[in-house]
């Protein structure tokens, strides 16, 4: 009966063997180009039989012996990586056949260590950096801010910052990335350390007060982006907000209105006065620039606003 069982237990083993053994064979196929459409028909499909192999060190060769290849099938590359990450980590890292618009569609839905392994590769795009900034873990971001060859935009030192600007230590390694644009190290010297705010300021040549002013304009702007996808209900509800924190001043909705959003005039008008937006907005398309000159007089912001925001509308 003992005999028997380690007979069976050696088929099994041979087998495992020789499968670990073809799924090296067919990977090395993969890095040869030129190779004829027949050939790649075989090759594709073997190598999605092997990626469905429950024994992950049969994967794991596979796309060990994959990693240098430009030739990997789209699908091939999505089944890795997804996979586990002994499996996935080194192809993604490595494999030129993992293109910005295969990366693009997985990110949201692949494991956090398949994000790190995007984020550490030997070039990052803009496109891709703001994608993994916005899904992430701090691991993942961790080696995105460390990796010299990854093209950040400012729009994900902004998703970094607003998803984990409480970790001193994220912030300190964004403040050491070369070139930073003005607005994000003024946004970083909030939110580091005294002595790393003080490298940025010689780095910058930065006041603190010339920090405050960036922070405002590029809240001014990031909030003028926002609205103009808004409808005339959110505006009034975020106007209505910004009121109750006595920050609807003329100067904010002077800044929204010349950032392009002139609704915003409308829906902060509609909050001071108290009036439904289409009434503001009947009035002003009535009276025009008097109509403009009344409002603003009713609200109570001084006369030297009322030819600010006539020409800010015009």
């Amino acid at each position: 009966m003992f005999s028997d069982g380690f007979k069976d237990m050696g088929a099994v083993d041979q087998s495992h063997l020789e499968k670990v053994v073809l799924a090296r064979k067919v990977g090395v196929q993969f890095n040869h180009g030129g190779l004829p459409e027949d050939r790649k028909v075989i090759l594709h499909s073997l190598a999605m039989v092997l990626m469905g192999d429950v024994s992950a060190i049969v994967r794991q060769t596979l796309a060990y012996e994959m990693r240098q290849s430009s030739f990997v099938p789209r699908d091939v590359c999505e089944k890795i990586a997804r996979d586990v990450e002994d499996v996935s980590v080194p192809f993604l890292a490595n494999s030129p056949s993992i293109t910005d618009d295969l990366m693009l569609d997985i990110i949201p839905f692949v494991e956090d260590f398949a994000l790190t392994a995007m984020a550490s590769r030997s070039h990052v795009s803009s496109i891709i950096s703001e994608k993994v900034s916005e899904f992430g873990g701090r691991k993942t971001l961790n080696a995105l801010l460390k990796n010299s060859a990854a093209e950040i935009p400012p729009h994900a030192y902004i998703n970094i910052m607003s998803r984990h600007g409480k970790d001193v230590s994220l912030m300190e390694l964004m403040a050491q990335r070369d070139l930073l644009p003005l607005d994000i190290v003024a946004r970083l010297m909030t939110l580091v350390t005294d002595s790393m705010m003080q490298q940025l300021q010689g780095r910058y040549d930065i006041s603190v007060d010339a920090a405050a002013t960036l922070v405002a304009e590029a809240r001014d702007k990031g909030l003028a982006f926002m609205m103009d996808g808004a409808s005339m209900g959110q505006l009034v509800s975020y106007a209505r907000d910004m009121r109750i924190s006595n920050e609807l001043t003329p100067t904010f909705i002077l800044n929204i209105v010349r950032r392009g959003n002139k609704r915003f005039f409308v829906a902060s008008m509609a909050v001071l006065v108290d009036r439904q937006p289409e009434v503001i907005e009947n009035i002003i398309r009535k009276g025009r620039n008097y109509a403009i000159e009344r409002l603003v007089k009713k609200v109570g912001f001084s006369d030297q606003y009322v030819k600010l925001f006539i020409e800010a509308l015009e």
